[in-house]
């Protein structure tokens, strides 16, 4: 992650975290950035399909308008997202939808250095 990132992660402390998301997450759903302390989350999936109209898709957007997508990344096997912390790295995931017959399945890996 050092190399993917650049950032030197000798001395940050690590988190794994897994999330189960359905419809009623709703905070998950907000443009952010995320927090001072976190400087990489990894984020990875463990769907073998996921289908487009169930949501769920975590965006990279150009500023903190939800409708500012630069890119959508399905939560299925093979893909993950590495995001190095900054006041510009916004990001969202679009709803789930209730017609979605998996909860949607997300491991997080952060990297954070102590206040």
């Amino acid at each position: 992650m050092e190399k993917l990132s650049g950032l030197n992660l000798e001395n940050h402390g690590m988190t794994v975290i897994f999330r189960r998301q359905h419809s009623k997450h709703s905070k998950f759903w907000l443009t952010h950035t995320d927090g001072q302390y976190t400087h990489l989350s990894h984020l990875f999936y463990f769907h073998k399909e996921w289908l487009e109209d169930w949501g769920g898709r975590f965006c990279v957007l150009s500023n903190n308008q939800p409708e500012s997508v630069v890119r959508e990344i399905c939560p299925v096997i093979n893909n993950s997202v590495a995001i190095v912390r900054s006041d510009n790295s916004w990001h969202m995931v679009t709803p789930v939808s209730p017609l979605a017959t998996h909860h949607r399945l997300t491991m997080k890996t952060v990297f954070w250095a102590t206040p």
